[in-house]
């Protein structure tokens, strides 16, 4: 499949002591997220921007207390 062009794309994320921040990266690049709610973010994506080939998203969050726990997806 080819994607290209502009995308959208919006993640919750949630911790019971609150969510300090994420940061999002597809592959070295760090995207830009804005918090769009308590819980939801939302950032946007330059698929023409990316090189060809497999990629993964990496989701690193901040809860309150400072602990961080990071999850990578595919794409």
């Amino acid at each position: 499949a080819t994607l290209s062009g502009a995308h959208a794309l919006g993640l919750v994320v949630r911790d019971p002591s609150g969510v300090a921040g994420i940061e999002v990266k597809l592959g070295d690049a760090v995207l830009p997220a804005e918090r769009d709610g308590a819980e939801a973010f939302k950032l946007g994506i330059d698929a023409g921007a990316l090189a060809d080939g497999d990629a993964s998203l990496a989701v690193a969050a901040t809860d309150s207390f400072g602990n961080r726990s990071e999850r990578a997806f595919p794409i």
